[in-house]
């Protein structure tokens, strides 16, 4: 009995113990509203002088957005700085309306606070709907002095609205830094709805517009924007034009740069120098200098360039590789021997005869040990000599100081390949892209996958080869050594087809009408 009536007060204590909690909490909640009122009443109770710390302590009551928005209208009467420290802090007490966000926008705006206006795009409001907000604040930020970094999408958005051509620029500018040109072109030509001529042309020549260049006029006054957009012509395929833009340039300005009577020696009669099969990839034969103009002119231009510039190292050198391609060989290497610096280096080497070739190129190697351009040409002068213990050395020495030249791909091919390791120098090669390794690299791909005994790759490799090829025994006999593969295959339909091509490529080639007769065998 004593132990029920026990249990029985227990259970009342626990049930006026909870009725006391709901009632404290009740009246803490009314509380709280009381407070709020009451720094509510204050702040107008003072007419303007009510203390900053007044309002914080309202807006960290404030609850809702009613409580929020009668709070910041009350602010909204302060000095701006003021103003915005409230709405700060009504932000900082929790998330918030979008109404509360826009007083909040307009509170930071008068405050000169532009860079906390934008961030609130990041949160609360959402700048695809209140795109009208967002260009004001983005606009605002940037006259400033600011330096925002919003999406591109968003600044195009701000250039549509604003009209303004400079935040499509700047969308331009954000692509190309993230490495896509393709957007950064098509930003441009939106761009050019807005103000074209207004582009800034060094702004359209490092995003590679030359379309849009070449259809621009040059300020007169600018001889780097007359060379600019010679430049572009010559690129876009209007050597014509490009021919008297370099002409123009050099008569109103002739002491300006050498390069323009370079480029328009080069030109020549206004068509283009015939290109061969570089002997390395990515090599231009010594006789793309000579254009394919009458020599007398291009002579002409360069001994004029000469004369208007005598101390520029490199216009001598410049001119040198002209000699050189004209078979000067002595007066090349004259006039480049008294030269100082990397290029003249490099050029001399370029210049020297086959059996002085590797001396020098130890010594440019050794004096310029840090420098991908020269390390290079080294390689190059040192693989096309034949020294391939010294090749081997300096390529690996240059490989394990991490210097990534140009043709780094290749040198290391090339030592695998020497090396007797084909199956690497083929998977280097084949890493880099045959394609974009040219007729060379795609043919010594092929041939490295015959030696590491993978014929399939070999002849996808030498078809590949033919189709880089320029001149008509080098795609004959890539699709000779493609028909070779196959046959090894026992894919005799695909050699005989092979076969065919590469006498088609080279009528007179008796390797292959040879081995269209042994084939039809196997048929």
């Amino acid at each position: 009995m004593e132990r029920a009536r026990l249990r029985e007060l227990t259970r009342r204590g626990l049930v006026a113990a909870a009725i006391g909690a709901s009632i404290i909490a009740s009246v803490s909640c009314r509380g709280s509203g009381r407070s709020f009122g009451a720094l509510l009443a204050k702040i107008d109770a003072a007419r303007g002088l009510a203390s900053e710390a007044t309002f914080l302590g309202a807006a960290s009551l404030a609850r809702g957005t009613e409580d929020r928005l009668r709070l910041l209208k009350r602010a909204s009467a302060l000095e701006p700085d003021r103003y915005a420290d409230v709405a700060a802090a009504v932000l900082k007490a929790g998330s918030v309306s979008e109404p509360v966000a826009l007083a909040a926008l307009d509170a930071y705006i008068l405050s000169g606070r532009y860079e906390a206006a934008l961030s609130l795009f990041e949160g609360p409001l959402d700048p695809s709907s209140r795109s009208a907000e967002y260009a004001e604040s983005l606009v605002l930020a940037a006259r400033s002095g600011a330096n925002p970094a919003p999406p591109y999408e968003r600044l195009v958005a701000t250039a549509d609205l604003t009209g303004d051509w400079r935040f499509m620029a700047r969308a331009a500018i954000d692509a190309m830094v993230e490495g896509d040109r393709a957007v950064a072109l098509t930003l441009l030509a939106d761009a050019e709805r807005f103000e074209g001529a207004a582009l800034p042309y060094r702004l359209l020549w490092d995003a590679g517009a030359v379309g849009a260049l070449s259809e621009r006029t040059a300020d007169p006054g600018d001889p780097l924007e007359i060379a600019v957009i010679a430049d572009a012509e010559r690129l876009s395929g209007d050597e014509a034009a490009a021919c008297a833009s370099y002409a123009y340039l050099i008569a109103r300005f002739p002491s300006w740069s050498w390069k323009p009577y370079a480029a328009l020696a080069r030109l020549g009669a206004g068509t283009a120098p015939s290109a061969a099969a570089p002997e390395w990839p990515h090599a231009p034969r010594m006789d793309a200098q000579a254009g394919s103009g009458p020599p007398d002119t291009a002579g002409r231009l360069y001994a004029t360039m000469a004369e208007r510039f005598p101390g520029s190292r490199e216009a001598s050198i410049e001119r040198a590789r002209w000699l050189y391609s004209q078979g000067r060989v002595r007066d090349a290497s004259s006039l480049v021997s008294g030269l100082q610096g990397e290029e003249a280096a490099i050029a001399s080497l370029d210049f020297s005869r086959r059996e002085k070739s590797v001396p020098d190129a130890l010594r440019l190697a050794a004096l310029y040990p840090d420098s991908p351009i020269a390390i290079d040409s080294a390689l190059a002068a040192l693989a096309g000599a034949g020294a391939w213990e010294r090749f081997g050395e300096l390529a690996m020495r240059s490989d394990g100081a991490g210097l990534s030249t140009r043709r780094a791909w290749f040198w290391r091919a090339l030592t695998y390949a020497i090396s007797g390791d084909a199956t690497l120098a083929a998977d280097e090669i084949r890493r880099y892209g045959p394609a974009a390794a040219g007729f060379p690299g795609a043919f010594d791909l092929g041939i490295l996958e015959m030696a590491a005994r993978r014929p399939d790759r070999a002849a996808d490799a030498f078809v590949i080869a033919a189709g880089l090829a320029r001149e008509a025994d080098e795609r004959s006999e890539a699709f000779i050594r493609a028909g070779d593969a196959l046959a090894s295959l026992r894919r005799y339909d695909q050699a005989y087809a092979a076969y065919e091509s590469a006498l088609g490529a080279d009528p007179a080639s008796r390797e292959a009408r040879s081995r269209l007769e042994r084939i039809k065998d196997s048929l």
